[in-house]
């Protein structure tokens, strides 16, 4: 057996520190980041606040699925607001541009008021995506470390 994993190290060694920590944390990771997105959507529209902002940044990322884009309000209170270009339909502010948000006064997230339904969708659609690969991912090594445990212990015969 142990010369079979050595002849296996790769997939064996790669594989199960992947199914047994990095796939779990994505999938909790992305699961939290949607809970959060929701729990702040209901709160920024239950209280309903509309105020005048100027977008100051678009922080694309290393990711170009979705992107953040920063208001500053009269304020001078930064506000950010995490949404999918792509699956946007509405027109998306330009930098400079004034537009209404709607906030919550202990967040930093806010909702733009012109497209809030389609940012709130394009975000989650994002989260939900990478959810589902991680899952994927996570099936399809737990699946291989089966074939390989089967396989080292002569379950599967070799023609």
């Amino acid at each position: 057996m142990v010369n079979y994993i050595k002849k296996k190290w790769p997939v064996f060694f790669v594989g199960l520190p992947m199914s047994l920590v990095l796939f779990p944390w994505l999938i909790i990771y992305f699961l939290t980041s949607l809970n959060e997105f929701n729990l702040e959507n209901k709160l920024i529209l239950k209280a309903n606040q509309e105020i005048n902002a100027i977008l100051i940044d678009r922080d694309f990322g290393a990711q170009s699925s979705y992107s953040v884009y920063c208001f500053k309000a009269e304020t001078g209170k930064k506000y950010r607001a995490p949404l999918s270009p792509p699956l946007i339909r509405g027109k998306l502010p330009k930098l400079g541009d004034q537009v209404r948000i709607l906030i919550h006064p202990e967040l930093d997230s806010c909702l733009i008021k012109t497209i809030k339904d389609d940012q709130i969708f394009s975000y989650k659609a994002v989260l939900i995506a990478y959810l589902v690969i991680a899952w994927l991912c996570f099936i399809l090594v737990e699946l291989m470390i089966v074939v390989i445990f089967l396989d080292m212990f002569g379950k599967i015969k070799n023609k």
